[in-house]
């Protein structure tokens, strides 16, 4: 598994230099253009890593609805009347 997250931070990493975060910081001293960009690519990957814990929990939620976890049947989310 830690194999297949560090592939998907690599993969993350090369589509923010595509889309060329960071490059205005390069005119900069060199320590501020490392410690910029290092917060920006945290940034980036962590929301990336956000977005995949979205998809993986509805996925595990639709597993529990339509029975293949064990269970028969929903969870039901309390709605409030105002």
């Amino acid at each position: 598994m830690a194999v297949v997250e560090a592939a998907i931070i690599g993969h993350t990493v090369l589509l923010g230099e595509k889309f060329r975060l960071g490059k205005k910081t390069e005119s900069q001293a060199l320590i501020v253009t490392v410690v910029l960009k290092s917060i920006i690519y945290e940034l980036f990957v962590g929301l990336f890593t956000f977005l995949e814990h979205i998809v993986e929990g509805s996925t595990l939620l639709r597993e529990l609805c339509t029975g293949r976890r064990g269970r028969s049947s929903c969870i039901a989310w309390p709605v409030s009347a105002g």
